[in-house]
């Protein structure tokens, strides 16, 4: 899911909502290295929690 979105969604962006060093993020996202569950929680919470914030947005119109 981090590869595909990864033009939307950077690494930098996951690490920074999930407390998670980009570098590792991207480890993950290619295959480099295999999260541990705890981190695996890290990353969908953040996911989740910045989905309820695109949900909620609103935009004004003039």
């Amino acid at each position: 899911m981090l590869e595909y979105y990864s033009g939307i969604i950077t690494p930098t962006a996951i690490g920074k909502l999930a407390g998670i060093h980009p570098k590792q993020i991207w480890s993950y996202m290619h295959g480099l290295s295999k999260p541990r569950r705890a981190q695996i929680t890290k990353i969908e919470d953040a996911v989740h929690r910045l989905g309820r914030e695109l949900v909620n947005t609103a935009f004004l119109s003039n």
